[in-house]
């Protein structure tokens, strides 16, 4: 079936793209991503309005058990302390593309860690060391009074 209009066609992809999303999500969390869980909260796909906008995430991990794949302690003398401090840089310029926001933004996150597992006898320490810099050149983001969805390629 064949949307007859731009406005069935976006909301087509739209809908390919959420289903597609959905059952990817679980393979999307082990391939690397840069955003933490709940990083954005209820907003995530809210993007400002047109200008140039900072947005600076903090996030503390302190993990000190490491778990088997049947959830059983392992014992192996895990002790992580990974401080980050990521700044985002974002530019939402005027123009419109299929009546969403064109954006982009740079995200540069500066990392803390220290990290033990004795059963290995690894110990690391790195003082705020620049992390992965993520560049977004295109963004779309599409504002209604109920809802905002975003979409960034990078």
């Amino acid at each position: 079936m064949m949307p007859r209009s731009l406005k069935g066609l976006v909301c087509w992809i739209g809908c390919v793209g959420w289903v597609l999303g959905a059952v990817f999500s679980s393979e999307a969390a082990t391939l690397g991503s840069h955003y933490p869980f709940g990083g954005e909260g209820v907003l995530a796909a809210t993007v400002p309005p047109p200008g140039f906008h900072y947005r600076v995430y903090n996030t503390w991990y302190n993990p000190t058990t490491l778990k088997d794949d049947n959830g059983d302690d392992e014992d192996v003398g895990l002790d992580l302390d990974v401080f980050s401090m990521v700044h985002r840089f974002i530019h939402v310029t005027e123009k419109k593309i299929l009546g969403a926001d064109y954006f982009y933004d740079i995200i540069v996150p500066l990392v803390d860690k220290d990290l033990t597992i004795a059963a290995a006898g690894v110990s690391d320490s790195q003082s705020l060391a620049l992390g992965d810099t993520v560049f977004e050149l295109f963004g779309l983001a599409w504002h209604q009074p109920r809802w905002d969805a975003a979409f960034a390629w990078r």
